[in-house]
């Protein structure tokens, strides 16, 4: 989930649209575009628009959904191994 935090009118953004920009790419800090002081439009940079489109896709596919579901069970089950743990095993073998 993006942390939107930073509010900007449309007003104030066609006047800071530069500096506003600037922000969103340096820092990844979403902006929230307002009019009346309701949101209306969201920028946010490149990058996190490409991280968003993978995560839609990748939760979009039953294929993927049922894998991870699977990954979970077999996990809750006993089965497999925590990330740290996983981590720590590759690097022993090295």
């Amino acid at each position: 989930m993006i942390d939107v935090n930073k509010t900007v009118s449309m007003e104030q953004a066609q006047r800071q649209l530069k500096s506003v920009v600037e922000e969103v790419k340096r820092n990844r800090t979403p902006f929230v575009l307002t009019c009346f002081g309701e949101p209306q439009a969201l920028i946010v940079s490149i990058e996190e628009y490409e991280e968003m489109q993978e995560e839609l896709a990748l939760l979009s596919n039953p294929e993927h959904i049922a894998r991870i579901a699977d990954a979970r069970a077999a996990y809750a089950a006993g089965e497999g191994m925590s990330f740290d743990a996983y981590v720590n095993d590759r690097h022993s073998d090295e």
